[in-house]
């Protein structure tokens, strides 16, 4: 794999080289904006810029125990069981959260993300939020939308992602294609969550994994095993045995 798209689609980077094929972000301006603007909502705020990747400590607490959507149930095998043994595994789950929680590598856990963003040295690739009452939530997007500024997706009715408006996994991967001289009809996408939900109408052939949310099963050519059944690796090896995908042929 020589290619990441990443943040939604906003940038798109060779990573043989580092070099940028797509940069569609915020601006430093806009991305205050949002943050202003959502505020009287009390949001826990995420961003990824510079090539950092900032969290509100603020919204530990609920990524820890009130996860919901498609990553949710990908992970509902380790809760599985009773009594002491659900207790070890959730107690196990809570210690490996913690611990992601120190501050390493390119992940900064801060109390607030404003003067983060104030000290930007680029654009903002992408923000997120998570507001825990669902009613506000869906308050804050029909905000943000009606700005029209930004592309606003809901990754379920208490998170949302943000990007510059127009900007989705949808655009990155037709960026990416165009860049390397992929057919729309030799690339396949796997999705589980809303903001997979633009690859649909821009690739050859979308695949919503087992766990996926609803509508993006609905928007799927087809459904194939979830993560936890290491579901991309088994459509993979179906379609090779199949024929349906040729071996020494370039996809994406």
């Amino acid at each position: 794999m020589d290619f990441a798209l990443c943040s939604n689609g906003a940038t798109v980077v060779r990573l043989s080289d580092g070099v940028g094929l797509v940069a569609n972000r915020l601006s430093q301006e806009d991305a205050l904006d949002c943050y202003e603007m959502l505020e009287p909502y009390h949001p826990a705020w995420n961003a990824f810029f510079d090539g950092q990747a900032y969290f509100e400590w603020r919204g530990a607490s609920y990524m820890l125990t009130g996860r919901t959507g498609a990553i949710a149930r990908a992970m509902r095998r380790e809760d599985q069981g009773s009594g002491i043994l659900r207790l070890v595994k959730i107690g196990k789950r809570g210690i490996r959260f913690f611990l992601r929680m120190v501050p390493k590598g390119g992940n900064h856990q801060v109390v607030s993300i404003r003067r983060h963003l104030l000290n930007a040295r680029g654009d903002i690739e992408k923000m997120g939020c998570t507001i825990p009452d669902r009613a506000a939530c869906a308050e804050a997007a029909k905000l943000l939308r009606a700005d029209g500024r930004f592309e606003v997706v809901s990754m379920s009715e208490q998170e949302l992602e943000i990007t510059a408006r127009g900007v989705t996994k949808g655009t990155g991967a037709t960026a990416l294609m165009r860049a390397v001289g992929i057919e729309r009809n030799r690339s396949v996408a796997f999705g589980d969550g809303g903001n997979d939900l633009p690859l649909a109408s821009a690739v050859g052939r979308f695949v919503a994994m087992g766990n996926a949310d609803e509508d993006v099963k609905e928007a799927a050519f087809e459904v194939c095993p979830p993560v936890s059944e290491d579901g991309v690796a088994v459509w993979i090896e179906n379609m090779l045995a199949a024929g349906g995908l040729e071996e020494g042929v370039r996809y994406v």
